[in-house]
């Protein structure tokens, strides 16, 4: 088991709902009690990040932090530490050795780090498995969250899901907020440890707390199901859109499509539509085929088929297709065809993995 998996038992449902109804589940209003607080516009301040990675195996450096956020690393020593910030990473090992051999639990999680990812130094699996092991035992939360994860995915030693339950019920027991999410997941897939939704209620609302947009995510639809919460679509929309703020690119999709809908709050396509394009922007292809569907029919966006014919030709070139659509841009003119296609490209240039370039449509004979 993996967390990939632990986190498709929680949300798959949901997934696959969305995904079953294509673009047509959007409908003109709803039979739902809107909340009448609810603002469903993003606000213009909000900064669109990925959603959280995998903290012991990603492949990028960590981006510097704000000085005054706090430390990933709770006390970690600091030349050791301010190195490790600035990328100088042979540097944060060099301080961090000594320290790390001496027991200090932050500069073993940060050797942990360091070597699990190949910072600077020849990536060790098996060196940052040790040194984070060492740290747990120390009582380093974050340590405790890594090794949960590494017995979790095998990385450094083999799978134990029961192993990494117990270091993640440690780390959350100091609050880890990721610790807590997995948690959640494992209580509500009922595999590991007993089924209990109430009980991962608790732990996804610790984590979502915290700021875990996963966390959110999921809270959201167990207020959705009533599973383990009261049901409450206006809760379950405040949980969703904190999640789709974060960045969360479902929960924009999922987001937009209650506020078009007007499930649990007042319908506002014009909002929707920001919500929809946030979610396409981030290349998820429901959502370019469903904001293609408002561009056609200019609903929430003004009418505009090469627009349409834009990010219907994205959606398309991810795999998803949609008859509607794919007959409204066979019908389009040859310059609005080649109008639209191009669009797609300069769109996708900035797409390291882009795939080909698109071709404009054989005109109809």
């Amino acid at each position: 088991m993996n967390r990939t998996v632990l986190m498709a038992v929680a949300g798959g449902l949901a997934a696959l709902a969305v995904v079953a109804g294509a673009v047509f589940l959007l409908t003109r209003g709803g039979d739902e009690t809107p909340a009448a607080d609810e603002t469903d516009a993003p606000a213009a301040s909000v900064e669109i990040v990925d959603p959280v990675g995998d903290l012991i195996r990603g492949d990028d450096a960590p981006a510097p932090l704000d000085p005054d956020r706090p430390r990933l690393i709770a006390g970690a020593p600091d030349p050791a530490y301010g190195a490790f910030q600035r990328g100088l990473y042979l540097e944060a090992v060099e301080h961090a050795t000594p320290l790390a051999e001496a027991g200090n639990a932050p500069a073993q999680t940060l050797l942990g780090l360091i070597y699990s990812q190949g910072l600077g130094v020849p990536q060790d699996i098996e060196a940052g498995f040790r040194w984070f092991s060492a740290a747990a035992e120390g009582g380093d939360a974050f340590a405790q969250f890594a090794m949960g994860q590494a017995y979790l995915e095998g990385l450094g030693v083999e799978p134990d899901p029961v192993a990494a339950a117990g270091f993640f019920e440690r780390a959350a027991t100091q609050g880890n907020a990721q610790a807590l999410y997995n948690l959640g997941l494992m209580t509500l897939a009922g595999d590991v440890r007993q089924r209990d939704p109430q009980l991962a209620a608790d732990y996804f609302s610790r984590a979502a707390e915290g700021g875990v947009a996963d966390a959110q995510y999921e809270l959201a639809h167990l207020y959705m199901e009533g599973e383990g919460v009261i049901l409450s679509d206006p809760i379950a929309n405040s949980w969703l859109r904190r999640a789709a703020e974060a960045g969360h690119i479902d929960a924009q999709l999922e987001y937009a499509i209650r506020v078009f809908n007007g499930i649990g709050l007042f319908a506002n396509e014009e909002a929707a539509a920001i919500w929809f394009e946030r979610a396409a922007e981030s290349g998820h292809p429901i959502a370019q085929a469903r904001l293609a569907i408002l561009y056609l029919y200019g609903a929430g966006v003004p009418a505009d088929p090469v627009a349409a014919g834009k990010w219907y030709l994205l959606a398309r070139a991810a795999g998803l297709t949609e008859p509607t659509l794919e007959a409204f841009f066979a019908d389009l003119p040859p310059a609005q065809q080649a109008a639209a296609t191009d669009a797609a490209n300069r769109w996708m240039s900035g797409d390291p993995i882009a795939p080909a370039p698109l071709r404009p449509a054989e005109p109809a004979e």
